[in-house]
């Protein structure tokens, strides 16, 4: 306990000031609408009066008053854990849409694996029929899968000719799965290629965007995306 006597009446003088700068502040009015919304626990202070009419305060009390103090100036800080969440919000968004467009750049390109490789084996699949049916080996120039073709080998036996349009058949319907696909034999597509050569090209509208033409990259705004092979002739 503080005890006022004569000899310690600086010591006291200055304690009773800090004391009641202490108290002015915490029972304030504002202050203590403060308090009021985190604590309704009335504020006592244990101790007696001294034959001057003064108080003496325990150190408890002290302790009591200074966390209450920094309690009150707590209080007054209220928004800024919204704000830092805001902020967390904001970081995270802009984290998940480059996750986003991330995700929709890999699906994107490996749908164009995906047909490329359609394309590759679509070609080759005409390249087996055309070596498997030699002796008709130039009736399979021109053909286009923009035409129409029914001719049924399946059940029936055709001759190398009928199979030619069965195979044009067959493969009209296969390139039909790519978007936009379109097939076309030529012997004189692929300047590269010998005079006698049969040139196989299968285009396909890799970015959906409706585009028809068949030059193979001459008008990249408007030509299809092209996969060509070349078949030679049977040796003689």
């Amino acid at each position: 306990m503080l005890e006022f006597s004569s000899s310690n009446l600086p010591f006291i003088g200055q304690n009773l000031q800090l004391m009641k700068v202490n108290l002015q502040f915490i029972f304030s009015q504002s202050n203590l609408r403060s308090m009021n919304k985190t604590s309704h626990t009335p504020v006592e202070l244990s101790g007696d009066t001294n034959p001057g009419g003064h108080r003496r305060i325990n150190r408890s009390d002290q302790a009591r008053l200074r966390t209450l103090v920094v309690s009150a100036a707590r209080t007054r800080q209220q928004g800024v854990t919204l704000i830092e969440s805001l902020v967390a919000v904001v970081v995270i968004s802009i984290g998940m849409l480059g996750i986003a467009a991330l995700q929709l750049t890999a699906t994107s390109q490996n749908t164009s694996a995906l047909h490329h490789s359609q394309a590759v084996w679509l070609a080759f699949d005409m390249s087996d029929r055309i070596r498997a049916n030699m002796p008709a080996f130039e009736d399979y120039a021109d053909i286009n899968t923009s035409n129409d073709y029914t001719q049924n080998c399946q059940t029936t036996s055709c001759t190398p000719a009928q199979l030619v349009i069965a195979d044009a058949a067959d493969w009209k319907r296969l390139i039909e799965r790519l978007p936009g696909g379109r097939g076309i034999i030529s012997d004189n597509l692929d300047v590269g290629a010998p005079s006698n050569a049969l040139t196989i090209a299968v285009m396909w509208d890799d970015e959906g965007t409706g585009k028809q033409g068949t030059g193979c990259g001459q008008n990249p705004q408007d030509d299809l995306i092209c996969y060509i092979l070349t078949v030679s002739p049977p040796a003689i």
